[in-house]
């Protein structure tokens, strides 16, 4: 099988990113910012070219992608103590997520209910509350 290769000059929001690549039904979609000069659109044509030709969306660890794309060894994190102050906060904001995503189920589970006791389970009116609900999250 052939795989297309689509190419869309963009205008990215953020000055950080250059190029993507998306895999697509039949190749990948390799968008490029439209704010760089053509020398730097072909050098991010060619570094998304080599993400496809090394299969890297099948990966997991995009630091180790990026290090590898680019030639340079990667950063490995230095290890945080549990009493780090980082630690700390990035516990109590998943605490306070793990909260509200709590709040969120309870609420669309007594919506849903009341949707299923009085129009059905599979009514189009519950069908969207479900979707909305899986939005929400």
């Amino acid at each position: 099988m052939v795989e297309e290769v689509y190419v869309y000059l963009t205008d990215f929001p953020t000055s950080n990113v250059h190029e993507m690549v998306v895999p697509c039904v039949d190749g990948y979609t390799i968008y490029i910012d439209i704010k760089q000069d053509e020398a730097h659109r072909m050098a991010s044509y060619n570094h998304a070219m080599e993400h496809i030709h090394n299969r890297d969306w099948e990966r997991e660890d995009v630091q180790q992608i990026e290090a590898e794309a680019h030639h340079i060894e990667p950063m490995i994190p230095e290890e945080r103590k549990e009493d780090d102050e980082y630690v700390i906060r990035a516990r109590k904001r998943a605490e306070r997520w793990a909260k509200e995503l709590d709040r969120k189920k309870r609420k669309y589970q007594k919506r849903l209910e009341f949707i299923e006791k009085y129009y059905g389970s599979s009514s189009d009116y519950a069908l969207k509350e479900h979707d909305r609900a899986l939005w929400d999250f």
